[in-house]
């Protein structure tokens, strides 16, 4: 009987050591506030309406997962979450599948409002009092961007682009829109609302970043060939966003994702392939083609941010079977620690 109870209470120290170690990862909880941290779109599996959202709070490095749900007394984002944009007043999470944009007050996460009726939205920006949302629509029309109301959602109008519109980007009086489906980057004055230049760019263009002298740094993620292989001609795009002129054009040798990242000085831009993550220099004449972090663990890379110390946080989707984790690394590809969130992270938006 001694040995049992022994036993007994041993195993109940281990599941409770366990636990203790696995907190972090299984935090179902609110936090106190989302001032200081990073809100992480897990994008859930097409047709599973499993899209959720975690907070990781920088100061604690704890993260909270479900928290959209948790908040919205258990209501669900809904199928594929795309991205989460944040200005001063709201998070915007862009739901793919479920054709609308959920407005989070930026406080604590409750649902202000909800934007219904879009086609297949991917990315959010905004200017003043109105946002902008590119949107594919479908596989066989033409994409475009929805402009509305910040405060209210009520939509404004609609602006036709090219197909699969997909990365959005503000400089200035001009919006640019990437068209994933095409070749071409989209330029809108916002004072007419109206497409002024359309440019040639590459294989699927997707998502920009702003450089430390103010340009746009535009990633194409590369084409495939007559057999669906990779092409290898994926590359970076740098363009003056006053005169428009392509300035640079960085071929990267293999197919990327079209999803990248920029450190805090604007000098340094990060993209990735598979499980590798690389990093191209504004002041290098080309790549070096060694990966900054290459990692065992991952399945394979789904999304990438850089926090404002510059530490590299990738998702890893677990191909979509299982709950998604996160990668954390510091600037020199040191890592740091993984987490446990949702399924498919994809994104990651410093609040």
């Amino acid at each position: 009987m001694k040995t049992t109870i022994q036993y007994t209470n041993l195993l109940i120290l281990t599941v409770a050591i366990l636990w203790s170690c696995n907190e972090k990862e299984t935090e179902l909880l609110i936090p106190d506030d989302f001032e200081n941290g990073i809100l992480i779109s897990n994008e859930g599996s097409f047709g599973s309406g499993d899209a959720s959202l975690s907070y990781y709070d920088l100061e604690s490095q704890k993260v909270y997962n479900n928290v959209f749900s948790l908040v919205n007394d258990g209501k669900e984002i809904g199928d594929v979450m795309q991205s989460i944009y944040v200005n001063q007043d709201h998070a915007f999470l862009v739901v793919n599948n479920s054709n609308k944009v959920e407005a989070l007050n930026l406080a604590d996460m409750t649902i202000d409002f909800t934007i219904d009726n879009l086609k297949l939205p991917r990315y959010m920006t905004s200017s003043g009092d109105k946002g902008y949302v590119s949107e594919w629509v479908s596989f066989s029309d033409v994409g475009r961007v929805t402009v509305f109301d910040l405060q209210t959602g009520e939509i404004q109008k609609t602006i036709d682009t090219d197909y699969g519109a997909e990365g959005v980007l503000i400089s200035g009086n001009k919006l640019f829109v990437s068209n994933n489906f095409s070749t071409t980057l989209s330029v809108i004055d916002l004072n007419t609302e109206t497409i002024t230049k359309t440019i040639e760019v590459g294989s699927s263009p997707g998502e920009m970043k702003i450089d430390a002298d103010g340009d746009i740094w535009l990633v194409c993620g590369g084409g495939l060939d007559e057999q669906y292989n990779p092409v290898g001609d994926g590359k970076f795009i740098e363009i003056d966003p006053s005169s428009l002129e392509v300035l640079t054009v960085v071929d990267l040798g293999m197919n990327v994702s079209t999803k990248i990242a920029i450190d805090p000085t604007g000098e340094i831009l990060y993209y990735y392939a598979g499980a590798s993550v690389y990093k191209y220099g504004m002041d290098m004449t080309g790549t070096s083609g060694t990966s900054l972090i290459s990692e065992d663990d991952a399945t394979g890379f789904y999304g990438m941010g850089v926090d404002g110390a510059g530490n590299i946080y990738v998702g890893d989707s677990k191909g979509f079977v299982e709950s998604g984790e996160v990668f954390v690394y510091g600037s020199d590809g040191t890592f740091m620690e993984k987490f446990s969130v949702g399924r498919g992270p994809n994104g990651f938006v410093l609040n």
